[in-house]
């Protein structure tokens, strides 16, 4: 797992003589290493802030995550949990998470670093990968997906006020809805979900 600190993983001397634009291309051609394993994102410090509040108003949220049996198999969908406890942000498969509540393991972990946003206006992340209890796990594709979708959600008022419906007032609440707006109904009408 990456380090609590960002100097736990870069030298911040060095990047902090660089410009927020030229610490934002190190930051992509670092993660570009399919081999690492890891993914790595960045937001503006309001952006950030925003996250923070709202992910402290609402810590869990749910996304369908659309997945392949093969490369011609059938899709199917995997329902995944987040869990806000920042600075870092838990992805867990929801069915762990409903079976094995605190023993589940997150399938993504993402990290932010905000040593940089007083002085150049952006926070970094980054993601590490496991596998779950049941062997569940995320393609790195999967797993950008994932967290675009958690800026997303929290970060667009008009999105996140699906996120504070289901902290807030879950009976409104409805996964279908948010399927159904993430496009992923129309394609999975000859399938179940793996979490059924």
């Amino acid at each position: 797992m990456s380090g609590s600190r960002l100097a736990d993983i870069v030298d911040t001397d060095k990047l902090t003589a660089e410009t927020p634009e030229s610490i934002k291309q190190i930051w992509d051609k670092y993660h570009e290493d399919v081999t690492k394993d890891k993914i790595g994102a960045y937001l503006g410090k309001q952006e950030y802030e925003t996250f923070v509040q709202r992910a402290a108003e609402s810590p869990l949220f749910v996304f369908p995550l659309e997945k392949k049996s093969s490369v011609d198999g059938p899709s199917g969908f995997l329902t995944v949990l987040l869990q806000a406890q920042l600075p870092a942000v838990h992805f867990t498969p929801l069915s762990d998470y409903q079976s094995l509540g605190q023993r589940s393991t997150s399938i993504l972990s993402v990290n932010h670093y905000p040593e940089l946003a007083e002085s150049k206006g952006i926070v970094l992340s980054r993601g590490d990968f496991a596998s779950s209890p049941t062997g569940e796990k995320l393609s790195l594709l999967e797993g950008k997906k994932l967290l675009a979708m958690a800026y997303l959600y929290y970060l667009n008022p008009g999105f996140y006020k699906r996120v504070w419906c289901m902290n807030h007032d879950p009976e409104k609440f409805s996964f279908d809805e948010l399927s159904e707006e993430l496009g992923l109904l129309q394609n999975l009408d000859h399938t179940k979900s793996k979490d059924e």
